[in-house]
């Protein structure tokens, strides 16, 4: 309810200060959500509606393209899952406008604000699944608190849930988190009913973000030891598995689908020529670079490995295996040709997988709260952490950080300023780094 409330806040403060509501559809998350209207109201898979509700609701310079031209037509290149996911929304404030007699053209005031509400839900729905899953690691609810209150208000998680509800990072990381949820589960019970729900969040994952696939390299570490994980194998129940998969199935025909419809085939690679370049991947850049360094932006994160500590002296196999997996998840996550991922707030990518940190995070406020004078410095540490995401993000909300192209000079020299001065000083312009 906390985090509800201040998100509540901070997004009505945000939208109305700016008269911004008629943008939290916005960037790429015209492309998520375009499906929506694109089937429901305008029945039109090539997306020749875009102009007009360009025209009628953004400025021309904030134009997104989102589709790529492929045998004569046009293919929405990103994943129909966040549409699914806003969907109920969708469906709610159409049916609103209708009866109401407002503007049901899929981009007016209702449809804004749903939008906006459904990435507050999803990020209520993911902290609910972290909550839980922290619960299976015998945290106290004390230790719980200050790990989700942590991960949103000392990370960019909280941006792109209240400043730009559209992108997909807060679906994902709803989805990752349930789908480590259901996994942890199952290794503890090897109940089948958890396996069920850990295929069908895996394909509601990968139909978001088909690269995030790569999840399923967590389940050594989330099996406890290896025995474990072999004896999750010989506990499968195959009946139910079939199901599951059947399920799974279903939801990633959607997407072929679709892809059927608007091209004549069922398989096509949608971004066209971007592409991961795994020869050449930017590690620190990723990291540590004032333009978008995920540690730079989120020291939050950084502060969370000390979780391995204790987790080492627990199991040094879940140790390895977690620190495996966050290395591959680096590795890719850093190969794709534009690293930094386009202009925004941090190492926006990274959103989908907090659920590991938080992990980390906790183990770390346990350990520390067992020993007195570690636990001060504990909660000094985060509190730094969470004041300094929450002046970057009034920065980053007011355009007085750049949208893109942060270097070290630019960095300092604007860090922590609040001053009204700087106000809207970066609203247009991009700095190449």
């Amino acid at each position: 309810m906390t985090v509800l409330l201040a998100s509540t806040i901070f997004l009505c403060f945000k939208q109305f200060k700016n008269s911004n509501w008629n943008r939290c559809i916005s960037s790429d998350g015209k492309g998520y959500y375009a499906y929506l209207p694109a089937v429901f109201i305008y029945h039109d898979l090539q997306f020749n509606f875009v102009d007009d509700y360009e025209k009628k609701y953004y400025n021309p310079e904030n134009k997104v393209k989102f589709t790529i031209d492929y045998n004569n037509k046009k293919v929405n290149k990103y994943w129909l899952g966040t549409a699914v996911l806003m969907s109920p929304f969708f469906a709610l404030a159409h049916t609103v406008a209708t009866l109401s007699n407002l503007p049901n053209d899929g981009y007016s005031f209702i449809y804004q604000a749903m939008i906006a509400i459904a990435a507050s839900f999803y990020l209520l729905l993911g902290l609910y699944f972290m909550r839980k899953l922290l619960l299976l690691y015998h945290c106290k609810e004390i230790e719980i608190f200050i790990s989700l209150f942590a991960i949103v208000f000392a990370t960019n998680l909280f941006y792109y849930t209240v400043a730009e509800p559209s992108m997909s990072h807060v679906y994902s990381f709803f989805a990752v988190s349930a789908f480590v949820y259901f996994a942890k589960k199952y290794f503890q019970t090897f109940n089948s009913k958890y396996l069920s729900y850990m295929v069908t969040s895996l394909a509601v994952i990968v139909l978001i973000r088909p690269s995030n696939g790569f999840v399923i390299f967590a389940l050594p570490f989330l099996a406890y030891d290896f025995n474990n994980l072999k004896k999750s194998f010989q506990a499968f129940n195959f009946r139910r598995l079939l199901v599951a998969f059947g399920t799974a199935l279903l939801l990633l025909l959607m997407q072929l689908f679709y892809y059927k419809l608007s091209t004549g085939n069922f398989f096509i690679y949608s971004y066209g020529n971007e592409k991961f370049n795994f020869l050449n991947p930017y590690y620190y850049d990723f990291l540590l670079s004032y333009r978008r360094g995920m540690f730079v932006y989120a020291p939050l994160l950084l502060l969370s490995l000390l979780g391995f500590i204790p987790l080492f002296n627990k199991s040094i196999y879940q140790t390895v295996a977690l620190f495996l997996f966050l290395f591959v998840m680096i590795y890719i996550l850093s190969s794709w040709w534009m690293w930094f991922y386009g202009g925004g707030f941090g190492m926006r990518p990274v959103i989908d997988f907090y659920v590991f940190y938080v992990i980390l995070l906790s183990l770390f406020i346990k350990f520390s709260f067992e020993k007195k004078c570690l636990k001060w410095i504990s909660i000094s540490s985060i509190a730094i952490c969470i004041v300094i995401a929450q002046i970057q993000t009034y920065q980053k909300v007011n355009f007085i950080l750049p949208w893109d192209g942060i270097n070290k000079e630019i960095y300092w020299k604007l860090f922590l300023k609040t001053d009204p001065a700087f106000i809207g000083k970066y609203n247009s312009d991009i700095y190449a780094q």
